[in-house]
């Protein structure tokens, strides 16, 4: 079948009608815009939050194997679609998740800062000193360390005996040696050089008037509360996430609104009218102007392209072979004058397919599968009739050669299904 004859086409609309005709035009899907003016089209900012909050909420939301790989139906009368798209109140939902979410990563920096602490401080747990009593001395400064192993200890004894300094042992974990050096503070900064010269590591403790065992102790419970509190957030987002059906049927319709209002806002226009270019069928244009009368305030007229203009292709097929054009479109679409391969397809793809295959028992798993899909999945089903008529053909094509699960009937003594001559 040849490609489909294509008529370009300018309609001028007033601005007074431009919303309604629009939509009424969104709704027929016979043209094909190609003048729009450069303008900005601005995501809207709800969207985005519904995106954020169904993104977060979406976890816990029970799958089954099918589920991970195609978008189930959703079922929906006409009284709940009106309720969602009037009544609902998704920014309640989205703002409470937002908050969740910001809470939540607030207390885990809080959990990992404090698990951070603990884990510095735990070697100096036997430590009796207030930490801030470590920085109130005049005429000495105290050096807080890690000492890898007491080789490098007995090195420092061997290479700092010119500066007076005394230690005192904290508590040892393995090899390594916790500790406090207490040195002059005219010698302070060559003592520390020196230590770090010889591989030994200074530790920072906190400024704070209590003990190690104390502040350990403390940031334990903060973490115990912190935990709590995680836990309520998790429970509350559980809860929330009851909403995410909800919330993906209100962010479709949001979608397709701000879609449409985006086209409408890129439209040529000039104080008081747009115009729309594009491309329609020409079959399509007692369409057009059906639509115009019915508006009034609006007129068009058959424009002719431009002398460099490549006309878009459009093609059209008979029912049945209709699914076979997404295997077209895969490839390449025919030119303007070209035939449209598209009903050979619909002919030889599903016979060679059920060739290949040649076994009665994939062909009717596949072709009970492609049906139970077709009942499933929204949108576009034509990949699955392709699987289907080719499942329909393998059974015929399977049980001609004795294709039965490969050669499962024989293994299990029961002799293959075939056609002799």
């Amino acid at each position: 079948m040849a490609t489909v004859p294509l008529e370009k086409i300018v309609i001028v609309v007033h601005k007074s009608i431009k919303d309604e005709f629009i939509d009424r035009l969104h709704k027929l899907k016979i043209i094909h815009i190609t003048e729009l003016k450069e303008a900005l089209i601005y995501t809207s900012e709800e969207l985005e939050k519904i995106k954020e909050a169904i993104s977060q909420i979406s976890a816990y939301q029970k799958k089954g194997i099918l589920e991970n790989f195609v978008p189930p139906r959703i079922p929906l009368s006409l009284n709940d679609f009106e309720y969602l798209t009037t009544q609902y109140d998704f920014k309640r939902t989205t703002e409470e998740l937002s908050r969740i979410k910001k809470e939540r990563e607030e207390l885990r920096n809080q959990l990992q800062n404090l698990k951070n602490v603990i884990s510095m401080l735990t070697p100096f747990h036997p430590l009796k000193y207030r930490l801030s009593e470590l920085k109130n001395f005049r005429q000495v400064d105290t050096i807080v360390v890690q000492i890898k192993s007491e080789e490098i200890y007995k090195k420092i004894e061997d290479s700092l005996t010119g500066i007076p300094f005394s230690f005192e042992f904290v508590n040892k974990i393995g090899t390594r040696i916790f500790g406090i050096f207490f040195v002059q503070k005219v010698d302070s900064q060559k003592f520390k050089g020196k230590l770090l010269e010889l591989g030994c590591e200074t530790v920072e403790l906190p400024d704070i008037d209590k003990t190690p065992a104390d502040l350990i102790a403390g940031y334990n419970q903060d973490i115990e509360q912190i935990n709590k509190r995680l836990s309520e957030l998790d429970r509350r987002e559980f809860e929330l996430a009851r909403e995410v059906l909800n919330l993906k049927i209100v962010y479709d319709w949001l979608d397709n609104k701000f879609k449409k209002n985006n086209v409408a806002a890129v439209l040529p226009e000039t104080s008081r009218t747009i115009s729309i270019t594009g491309w329609i069928k020409k079959k399509d244009i007692s369409k057009i102007e059906k639509l115009i009368e019915e508006f009034k305030f609006a007129v068009y007229e058959k424009i002719a392209p431009g002398p460099d203009e490549k006309p878009p292709v459009a093609i059209e097929n008979p029912w049945w072979s209709t699914p076979y054009e997404m295997l077209i479109k895969l490839y390449s679409m025919p030119e303007q004058r070209e035939y449209d391969p598209t009903p050979f397809i619909a002919v030889f793809f599903p016979v060679f397919f059920a060739l290949c295959l040649t076994d009665a028992i994939y062909g009717i798993f596949l072709a009970l599968f492609s049906l139970y899909l077709m009942r499933r999945v929204p949108g576009d089903k034509s990949l699955l009739w392709i699987l289907f008529v080719g499942g329909i053909i393998t059974i015929f094509t399977g049980s001609m050669v004795g294709g039965w699960a490969g050669n499962l009937f024989d293994l299990i003594g029961i002799g293959s299904v075939s056609y002799t001559h």
